[in-house]
């Protein structure tokens, strides 16, 4: 009988130790406000205006329920180098890639050719026919984008 309670109590104690909330710390308080609609996130390449210069972040948020659709969003991050932090000067949907709202997105990946613009390739997967395809964006400085056809 002392044998049972000892098992009960162990295993109520370790019960309440797995179930406990996480307590987020202070290394996570950049991603705790994350929409749970977010699916992707990607940062890399690069631009320059100016005096500025930074690189591209796409994010790729989720819509629907069945039928899971993506909504592509680029933002263009601007870098202090000597504040050592990066800034958001300007975020805008694809609508080129949003607007059918028939496209499941991957995660996408940055081409950077050596002195030419930055490309993203984005693979996408039509949600009613499942026909495949991959965007091409090229991606410009902050606000221009274009989409290959």
């Amino acid at each position: 009988m002392k044998r049972l309670a000892s098992l009960t109590l162990a295993c109520a104690l370790a019960t309440s130790a797995c179930g406990a909330p996480f307590a987020a710390g202070p290394q996570d308080a950049g991603v705790a406000g994350i929409d749970p609609l977010v699916s992707s996130i990607v940062t890399g390449g690069h631009w320059e205006s100016g005096e500025e210069v930074g690189s591209y972040r796409i994010v790729v948020r989720l819509r629907g329920w069945e039928h899971l659709r993506g909504e592509l969003h680029v933002q263009w991050l601007r870098e202090d180098h000597d504040r050592w932090e990066a800034t958001v000067v300007r975020s805008l949907p694809v609508q080129e890639v949003n607007d059918p709202d028939v496209w499941s997105l991957g995660a996408g990946s940055f081409e950077t050719p050596e002195g030419g613009p930055t490309v993203l390739v984005l693979p996408a997967t039509h949600t009613y026919s499942l026909e495949e395809r991959t965007f091409r964006i090229t991606l410009g400085p902050p606000g221009q984008y274009s989409v290959a056809p």
